[in-house]
């Protein structure tokens, strides 16, 4: 009979941790998630994508508020481990201010975003901050980066 108990009592601590974990992980568009949270100055000035042809920048800003304006309403959730995309090509994008001082880095695929942000202004010490993300909205394609990367 105590078997049973101590069997019991460990399923629903698991399922309690499970939803407790399901719970904490932050959901949202991009814009709520990446651009509110992380970036200081609502400004990018410089574009970088990196992509199968190589390297490709502009400092256009017709091009760099198109690909904002694509994800900010891409709809992510956080996770804590990584998947694969079955033909795993990614795009790696970097935006910048002018002065530099303020980089998000972006490396974006299928199914995964991953968010890394680094700022070297006095007030945040150089701080450097990494996120792991899933994409969960269905209209999400990647060809759409793919389109912009192609016309710079």
């Amino acid at each position: 009979m105590k078997k049973i108990y101590i069997i019991l009592l460990a399923i629903v601590a698991i399922v309690v941790i499970l939803l407790v974990l399901n719970t904490y992980l932050e959901r949202g568009t991009f814009e709520e998630i990446v651009f509110n949270k992380y970036v200081e100055n609502d400004v990018f000035t410089y574009m970088e994508i990196k992509g199968d042809e190589g390297e490709r920048s502009t400092e256009d800003q017709e091009k760099i508020e198109e690909l904002i304006s694509y994800l900010n309403n891409v709809k992510l959730k956080e996770r804590s481990y990584r998947l694969v995309a079955e033909d795993n090509k990614h795009l790696r994008v970097n935006l910048s201010n002018k002065g530099r001082s303020e980089v998000l880095y972006i490396v974006i695929d299928k199914i995964n975003v991953n968010i890394i942000y680094k700022t070297t202004s006095l007030e945040y010490k150089g701080e450097e901050l990494r996120k792991e993300y899933k994409i969960t909205d269905k209209d999400f394609d990647i060809e759409k980066i793919q389109e912009i990367y192609d016309s710079l």
